[in-house]
């Protein structure tokens, strides 16, 4: 009989240890059943449901669907009102100034153009690149750089490493400039954005309500971005998507 008692008593100690040790964590401010792990936070380069259904309450974009329309209807998000031109080619979106990062700082126009580029760039394209392909100029501008790219690494097996990355970085300022020549995006002032489609689409603001469309903050992703010298490309690291370093601009941080 002890034989048997002795495991079961020891069992049971074991279990009583291990309850009381336990520190459960606080009661969560909210919970959400999402399926799976989060795959990315880079909101330009997620494509898994389950992370652009996470995207949405950590970031906004310039509208919003509303979930609680049976339409599923646009609203104001970071944009407090948009106007379109009578063509229906020109969106003017007008952004809220309590629109705020969450470290404080002020969501801009310019955020919506750095992030937007990200999405364009071939060395980066986004898996919904060509949603982008409605604004004119995207489509000649991405298969410039595509081709400015290819010439890059042909010419850079005659350089010497320093030569490289001087070219490279070259490259990557005649980009930025090409961008905003070709690309028919506009950050008016902080709290203006233009865009001018290649031609009337009507569900152009659903897409802006698409999380790739949303921003993420320059100054930090920024960090994390580098050309490479032996190829020309803007390499994009992930470790701004990651706390504590991450900085959104949803109802939660």
């Amino acid at each position: 009989m002890s034989r048997l008692v002795l495991p079961l008593v020891f069992f049971v100690a074991i279990l009583g240890a291990i309850v009381l040790s336990d520190k459960p964590l606080p009661r969560a401010d909210l919970s959400i059943s999402n399926g799976n792990d989060v795959t990315t936070l880079d909101l330009q380069r997620m494509s898994w449901m389950h992370d652009l259904r996470l995207a949405r309450v950590v970031f906004e974009g310039l509208v919003a669907n509303d979930v609680f329309d049976p339409d599923y209807a646009i609203i104001p998000a970071v944009a407090e009102r948009w106007e379109v031109s009578d063509d229906g080619r020109e969106y003017r979106f007008f952004l809220r100034k309590d629109a705020k990062w969450s470290n404080g700082e002020p969501v801009t126009a310019d955020d919506f153009l750095f992030s937007w580029r990200r999405a364009i760039l071939p060395d980066t394209a986004a898996d919904y690149y060509t949603f982008f392909e409605y604004i004119d100029g995207v489509a000649e501008f991405f298969a410039w750089r595509t081709e400015a790219l290819e010439a890059f690494a042909q010419r850079a097996v005659d350089m010497d490493a320093r030569e490289r990355a001087t070219q490279a970085r070259d490259l990557w300022a005649e980009t930025e400039a090409r961008f905003a020549e070709m690309v028919d995006i506009e950050a008016v002032n902080d709290h203006e954005l233009t865009i001018r489609l290649r031609r009337p689409i009507p569900f152009f603001l659903d897409l802006c309500a698409f999380p790739t469309f949303y921003p993420v903050y320059p100054p930090l992703v920024s960090q994390y971005d580098r050309v490479d010298p032996v190829t020309g490309r803007v390499i994009a690291e992930g470790g701004w998507t990651r706390p504590p370093q991450i900085v959104s601009n949803g109802p939660y941080e």
